[in-house]
């Protein structure tokens, strides 16, 4: 059964690199939490790839869009962001009142602005994520794999 267990709990891409506690914990995980753990991305993104083998549902681009911000958000850091870093960003679907006001801060300078504009922006794809009908699949799948192992360790 020990095997049998190792099988229920492969990730979705089909490795079998995740323990029960790793399925425990990504479970219990909010999507700030998750998006702040590598690991816990990466098994998002499998989940999503192997359910949907689509690039463009809501939730793989608001993931992408995060993770895009984050990028920035380290060169904002280290140097000044120009208008031309902003165009991996721009690609997914932010707002005009989000692009515009990124754009002034860019234009201005004004690294603290620049900061807030993609932070607000990561805010919004956190919320996108979480209210996505695939954020809720995922959940629903990792809380299957963790009742079915629990079964076979009950037996």
């Amino acid at each position: 059964t020990r095997s049998a267990a190792r099988e229920l709990i492969k990730c979705f891409c089909g490795c079998s690199e995740l323990s029960v506690d790793d399925i425990e914990q990504f479970s219990r995980q909010n999507v700030r939490e998750l998006l702040r753990n590598r690991r816990s991305c990466d098994l998002f993104r499998n989940f999503l790839k192997a359910k949907y083998q689509v690039r463009d549902v809501e939730a793989a681009q608001a993931l992408r869009k995060h993770e895009e911000c984050d990028v920035l958000l380290r060169k904002n850091e280290t140097r000044l962001i120009e208008d031309d870093d902003l165009d991996d960003l721009l690609q997914y679907d932010i707002s005009y009142a989000e692009e515009k006001a990124l754009k002034k801060c860019v234009s201005n300078f004004n690294k603290e602005g620049i900061r807030a504009e993609l932070e607000r922006i990561q805010e919004s794809a956190r919320n996108d994520i979480e209210s996505s009908v695939e954020y809720k699949h995922y959940k629903e799948e990792l809380n299957k794999k963790l009742s079915r192992v629990s079964s076979l360790q009950n037996n």
